[in-house]
């Protein structure tokens, strides 16, 4: 199933059999279409983690209009069970690695002009004490 069509399920299951229950509230369905919305354009971008976000937004806005007896237990489940398939094919998206690159400047003071010859660090050599 293309990536658009199983999130275009949301959709049908969003408005399938709204004329058997009551109808949405505007404010319910501006809310649904709203996470309906953001799961279609994550999925639409191979955004797997923005889909997966959109889904948990959309199954938080089912609960709580159901509790609010804005959205029948039926019409939940039926966007719910849409939901499930479509997080089922989000590991077939594409993923993008991206890999960030952090230059750390070099902070230590500049050698003092004219100090070429280092002084003997005691490393080797004669002249030694005794």
């Amino acid at each position: 199933m293309s990536r658009i069509r199983w999130a275009a399920c949301l959709t049908a299951a969003l408005v399938a059999g709204c004329g058997r229950t009551a109808p949405l509230s505007s404010a319910a369905r501006s809310t649904l279409n709203g996470r309906v919305a953001a799961v279609k354009t994550a999925v639409a971008n191979d955004d797997v983690t923005g889909a997966t976000a959109a889904l948990a937004a959309l199954r938080t806005a089912v609960a709580d209009l159901q509790a609010q007896h804005q959205l029948s237990t039926a019409k939940g489940s039926s966007i719910l069970s849409a939901a499930v398939e479509v997080e089922a094919q989000l590991p077939s998206l594409p993923t993008t690695t991206t890999t960030t690159v952090v230059v750390v400047p070099d902070t230590s003071p500049p050698a003092p002009p004219g100090d070429h010859h280092h002084k003997d660090q005691g490393g080797g050599g004669g002249g030694g004490e005794g």
